[in-house]
């Protein structure tokens, strides 16, 4: 897993710590249904959030801090724009506006943009009473006091949580009001092939305002003279109930991995990415075990890692804390199986997916 991926899931796991941590701070014990439901409520009270957060990431011995300048209307409207940086992933100046279906992300240094289409609003990052059940069940949420951001009062939330990265600990800052994260941080410890590293993700605000007035063209990104288009890429996405139904929709024949009897399918989806096909399962065991197939149209991409045989078939393993995958192509389409199986039980899963097996 690349350092942006990292930055991606360990974001996506404070999000969900901000809606158990603070369903908890109001009495009882964390219940995905009731934390679904007071997360939909109190966000959909806010109109528009408009502020200016730091965020700090450290990784390896080096940290980059980034300042943004953002206004948002939950729960498909933002924009964001770069104010100061020290470097690392964004330059002063670069900006991201999403609108519904659109996300437009623009290079100031380059005066370049790239649109991404899709016909799920900001790609379908919806946080649902069973993503959140899943979160809860593999941590520790505790509630720690008070304390003031940017002139607010604020919950402190704590969580210990153990990921398919490896282990993280967060402490969050949340509006108790609005229940909207004003701070954090998160400090993951992980596994990559067997050397230990740790990255710390930070955030707070400077200053915040609610149902604040913003432009009518606010969420619009019109393009400054001369800027390039360096690309356009559309999406879509479809989800089925069984890997016969997935198979038929794509434009590639599909078969299932030999796992474990213990485990079923969770979730089947097709995603059509500037016309190219990639379609995924996920197979989990009830508890914490999980296994995830992508099939897709093959591009070129480099393989970095241990190579290994199977059934006359090379692909290229490698493990990642708990996590292993196996990559390998056949002719013109890709395969990756990953999950938290042991390397000597993938391989024998990926078993029945091999080109050996399918041209027998």
């Amino acid at each position: 897993m690349g350092q942006s991926r990292l930055v991606v899931a360990t974001l996506a796991v404070t999000l969900l710590v901000v809606t158990a941590g603070c369903a908890a701070v109001g009495g009882g014990d964390p219940d995905p249904e009731r934390i679904a439901q007071q997360v939909q409520e109190r966000q959909g009270d806010i109109d528009v959030v408009r502020g200016v957060r730091v965020t700090t990431v450290e990784s390896d011995g080096n940290a980059n801090t980034t300042v943004r300048e953002y206004v948002k209307r939950p729960p498909n409207q933002s924009r964001s724009r770069v104010v100061e940086t020290d470097g690392g992933y964004a330059g002063a100046g670069d900006l991201i506006v999403r609108n519904e279906g659109e996300f437009v992300s623009y290079d100031a240094s380059e005066n370049a943009y790239s649109v991404v289409e899709s016909d799920t609003p900001n790609g379908g990052q919806v946080v649902t009473a069973e993503t959140i059940n899943r979160t809860l069940s593999k941590g520790d949420v505790s509630f720690a006091g008070t304390d003031t951001v940017a002139g607010r009062s604020v919950y402190v939330v704590e969580l210990t949580r153990e990921t398919e990265y490896g282990t993280s600990n967060t402490t969050l800052k949340v509006d108790q009001e609005h229940w909207y994260p004003l701070a954090y941080e998160t400090t993951t410890v992980y596994e990559l092939d067997n050397e230990t590293v740790t990255t710390t993700i930070s955030m707070t605000h400077r200053n915040v305002s609610f149902d604040a007035e913003v432009a009518a063209d606010a969420f619009e990104f019109d393009p400054p003279a001369d800027a390039t288009l360096e690309r356009r890429t559309t999406f879509t996405t479809e989800e089925f109930d069984s890997v016969a139904a997935l198979e038929e929709a794509a434009p590639f024949e599909l078969s299932e991995p030999a796992l474990p009897d213990d485990y079923r399918l969770d979730t089947a989806r097709l995603v059509v990415t500037n016309g190219n096909a990639t379609a995924s399962t996920v197979y989990t065991d009830g508890d914490d075990g999980s296994i995830r197939l992508s099939v897709t149209e093959a591009t070129e991409s480099r393989l970095d890692g241990e190579t290994v045989e199977i059934d006359g078939t090379t692909a290229t393993v490698r493990t990642f804390g708990n996590q292993t995958s196996l990559v390998w192509r056949c002719d013109d389409t890709r395969y990756s199986l990953s999950g938290t199986l042991d390397r000597d039980a993938l391989v024998d899963a990926a078993g029945p997916l091999v080109c050996a097996a399918s041209d027998g």
